[in-house]
C-alpha cells in the first residue's frame, strides 16, 4: 500500500485537474493558479474553502467495504434501480476479471468493474478494461446488437490524471462514485 502522503497528492492532482487547476511548482506549493492564467485563483470565498477542507478531511477518515461486499452493494444498488444485474466474475468464479457486473436496461449493457480498494488506476488499467471488454463482446455475441457501455464504479476519485483525462475523451467508458461505508 502506497504511503498517505502519495495517496493524498495523487487525489489532491486529480482534484485540481477536475477543477482546471494546477500546482505551480516555481511557486511555493500551496498556491494553485488556473491553467490558462498567471494568476493566483482568488475566487473561492472561505465557505467553498472550508467545504473543501471539510470534504478531504471526510474522504481520509472513512472505512470502505471489502471489493465483495463493494460488488454485493453495486449490485443490489443497480438491481433496485430497474436493471438486469448479470455478477460475470462471481458466477464465473473470476477472480482477477476486469469485468465484475454486467447489467441491462432497454438497449443498454454496462460493462462494470467495481473498484474499493485505495489503489489509483491508471491509463493503462482502464486500457486493459477496454481490451476484456472487446474479449467478452466477441465471446457473448448476443450483445453485440446493444449499445456497450464501460464503468468504472469506485469508492472515491481514484483516477491519475492521464486516466481521467482518458475517460474525459473516451465515447464508450465512464466513471462513477458510488460510496457505501462499512459499519
Amino acid at each position: 500500500m502506497p504511503h498517505i502522503s502519495t495517496l493524498l497528492s495523487k487525489k489532491i492532482n486529480t482534484f485540481f485537474t477536475i477543477l482546471g487547476l494546477k500546482r505551480n511548482k516555481r511557486i511555493k506549493s500551496s498556491t494553485m493558479l488556473p491553467l490558462k492564467s498567471a494568476s493566483p485563483i482568488t475566487n473561492f470565498d472561505k465557505q467553498d474553502k472550508k467545504e473543501v477542507i471539510d470534504s478531504f478531511n471526510k474522504l481520509l477518515n472513512q472505512t470502505y467495504l471489502d471489493k465483495n461486499e463493494y460488488i454485493n452493494f453495486i449490485t443490489k444498488h443497480y438491481k433496485d434501480t430497474g436493471y438486469t444485474v448479470w455478477e460475470y466474475s462471481k458466477e464465473k468464479e473470476l477472480t482477477q476479471s476486469e469485468i465484475h457486473l454486467v447489467i441491462k436496461r432497454d438497449n443498454i449493457i454496462l460493462l462494470i468493474q467495481c473498484h474499493s480498494d485505495h489503489e489509483y488506476l491508471s491509463q493503462k488499467n482502464i486500457s486493459n478494461f477496454e481490451k476484456q471488454a472487446v474479449l467478452f463482446v466477441t465471446e457473448n455475441q448476443i450483445f453485440q446488437s446493444y449499445n456497450i457501455q464501460l464503468l468504472y464504479i469506485m469508492t472515491t476519485l481514484l483516477l491519475e490524471e492521464s486516466a481521467y483525462k482518458y475517460i474525459r475523451k473516451s465515447n464508450n467508458i465512464d466513471y462513477k462514485i458510488l460510496k457505501e461505508q462499512a459499519n
